[in-house]
């Protein structure tokens, strides 16, 4: 080959010059070094080094001539190394970064159908993405590179990547719809999912199966679906799909599964339905079942969707409505304990208990209370006997038992835990537990040791009666068909249903400040932090003056005059002192008043003292000038406390 370069450069010599015709032999043999190097450097970098021995017996050795040098090198090194010339010179042309010699050579090799060899390189190569790839995985890779146009490695590498997760999230996709009968149009060809995915790499976990599951769901389920339906099963489809998993993409589906509403229903109508089947035992209902139930209109009730939709735009579903209920509820529980901290407010809260009697009246339906039995935000129990005579021992001895206990073991609990209804029947009695016992098993030892402890106050009062075997039996009170809907109450002469016995119990007997939690909770169309405040609100404004808030402060100075007593009574007081601050409502005056008196401190007693003496003068009430500022002191210091509550239950 020598011998050729030289021949080349002096035929091209218009006239002989020794020393041009060395130095561009020089340049010649240099420009062979420069390319082998390089092509060999560019082999290396594909983990496919020139072996030891073609390097010394003909790479390094052998010189080529011409005006090609790169494709003689290449196309002779291949002959020895069995890669094609095509895939040398596309190393090479991307090693040294030309980028339209590496296109069209790209361009050339899938003409003449040598992807596959360039493949095969590409997964030799110990360091590449590609090696140990299966044998599907080698044909995803070819039919990758076949749909490119450049040879950009790092691109092939990352598209591969994605689409081999694609295909691996397909199959288990698909695996998923089949389990929960939702028809599909089984998997999708490699080359489809290319052609589907062209241009698409960057596509989030949740955005590309969000595109490809369109293509996977078929639209005939139980009928032809309309758009929106059709968006439903998807949405629910994926958000149960990656929830399954664990996967990270769970918090985008939820997101976006939040804004559609019709999804956002079925996936609470399977919470729903999920967590009832964990409680219970029950065999699984499919999504596809509960699609049709929700799309049809069989399923109507949506209790706290309100709150479900909230936490799934934040990326969480709830597994049952009994977790959704236990954040709603902990959120009002929380919200209160800030709010009535302190003994004035907690005092103001129970004068508002005419009120309150009317909101739970007007606010805790019959189905509330059975979806807070389901959800165990109440939680219920029958104690049954046949004999009824372990019914004395209850009905006589367990309240003092408690209250002894509660002394004995320093133990709060014991304290009013006793919360039953004795009119179910000589052999039931049902009852509710207090919510400051979180848990059932809790309740029941307890309620173990108080009876025994009864059991023996009893005995030392009836001794004469110690031989009796005293056992009974403790049933959680559940809304479920075997539980409730054949359950007969106090033998055959007494079929009531037993959450009607709960829902008084619940109205009536919890504490102010539970049953203020359970009347916000029962708001389910409102977020907690409205709902609480909408109650509160309820509280101090229906069935409640103002003099009846402020306390017993005050009532010796209203009692004292029989008009004034009979104005406060009759709300005459009320109205005309609201009409002076232009509101109609006990929140708007506390609310006013507030203003004025944080820009203006003693001003607005001088004020409500002025107002108040002339409502009094109007009605001949006679009380000294002492009286009229206490009364008026306290009337303010009332409605400011009111005012605080308000807005301390308005932020969240």
């Amino acid at each position: 080959m020598f011998e050729k370069i030289c021949y080349d450069i002096i035929s091209k010599q218009p006239e002989f010059n020794l020393a041009s015709i060395e130095s561009k032999i020089l340049e010649q043999i240099q420009t062979n070094i420069r390319i082998k190097n390089i092509v060999a450097f560019a082999l290396e970098a594909r983990n496919n080094p020139i072996q030891q021995k073609i390097r010394l017996d003909y790479f390094d050795k052998i010189l080529f001539s011409g005006n090609n040098l790169e494709n003689d090198i290449c196309e002779g090194l291949g002959n020895k190394t069995g890669i094609k010339k095509e895939i040398i010179l596309l190393f090479y042309y991307d090693y040294i970064q030309s980028r339209t010699d590496r296109k069209t050579m790209y361009k050339n090799i899938k003409d003449n159908n040598f992807v596959l060899d360039l493949s095969e390189i590409l997964i030799e190569d110990s360091a590449s993405v590609f090696n140990n790839i299966t044998p599907d995985q080698k044909d995803l890779l070819v039919k990758l590179m076949n749909s490119k146009k450049d040879f950009l490695l790092d691109d092939l590498s990352s598209s591969f990547d994605f689409h081999k997760r694609i295909i691996e999230d397909m199959n288990k996709f698909v695996g998923f719809l089949d389990d929960q009968n939702i028809k599909n149009n089984q998997t999708i060809s490699t080359e489809n999912i290319i052609d589907i995915f062209q241009n698409e790499n960057n596509k989030s976990r949740f955005q590309s199966m969000l595109l490809l599951s369109k293509h996977i769901i078929a639209n005939q389920q139980w009928k032809v679906l309309t758009e929106n339906e059709m968006d439903a099963v998807v949405f629910s489809s994926l958000v149960l799909f990656f929830s399954q998993y664990f996967d990270s993409a769970r918090e985008e589906s939820c997101r976006a599964a939040s804004i559609h509403d019709l999804s956002t229903k079925t996936l609470y109508a399977w919470m729903e339905q999920n967590g009832f089947e964990k409680q219970f035992g029950h065999g699984k209902t499919t999504l596809s079942k509960i699609c049709m139930q929700v799309f049809s209109g069989e399923i109507t009730k949506f209790n706290g969707l309100v709150d479900f939709k909230a936490e799934l735009q934040k990326g969480v579903l709830f597994a049952s409505t009994k977790e959704l209920a236990g954040v709603r509820f902990d959120k009002i529980d929380s919200k209160l304990e800030d709010i009535s901290t302190g003994e004035k407010y907690h005092k103001l809260f129970k004068r508002t208990q005419t009120a309150l009697a009317n909101v739970m009246s007007t606010q805790i339906s019959i189905g509330f209370i059975e979806h807070a039995l389901t959800s165990q935000m109440i939680s219920a129990y029958m104690i049954t006997r046949t004999d009824g005579k372990v019914m004395e021992v209850i009905d006589n001895y367990m309240n003092k038992a408690c209250d002894e206990l509660a002394q004995i073991n320093k133990d709060d609990r014991y304290k009013d835990m006793l919360i039953l209804d004795k009119s179910s029947g000589a052999s039931t009695r049902i009852g509710i537990i207090p919510m400051n016992i979180k848990e059932f098993g809790d309740f029941t030892t307890l309620f173990h040791h108080a009876f025994r402890h009864a059991e023996k106050k009893f005995e030392k009062d009836n001794p004469n009666r110690t031989n009796l075997q005293f056992t009974y039996n403790m049933i959680r009170v559940i809304p479920s068909d075997l539980t409730f809907k054949h359950l007969e109450i106090g033998g055959a002469e007494s079929r009531e249903n037993p959450v009607k016995t709960i829902s008084e119990l619940v109205k009536t007997r919890l504490g102010v400040l539970d049953r203020i939690k359970i009347a916000a909770s029962a708001k389910e169309d409102k977020s907690p932090t409205v709902a609480l405040q909408d109650i509160i609100t309820m509280l101090f404004d229906k069935n409640t003056n103002i003099t009846s808030l402020v306390g017993d402060s005050i009532s010796d100075i209203v009692s004292s005059e029989k008009t004034f007593q009979k104005i406060s009574d009759n709300g005459e007081f009320d109205r005309t002192l609201k009409i002076h601050y232009n509101v109609s409502e006990n929140t708007e005056l506390a609310k006013v008043l507030y203003t004025k008196n944080q820009s203006n401190d003693q001003g607005t007693l001088v004020e409500l003292i002025d107002i108040v003496s002339s409502i009094l003068h109007k009605n001949k009430i006679s009380i000294s000038e002492k009286e009229i500022n206490t009364f008026c002191n306290s009337v303010l210091d009332g409605m400011l406390d009111i005012a605080n509550i308000l807005y301390s239950s308005s932020s969240d």
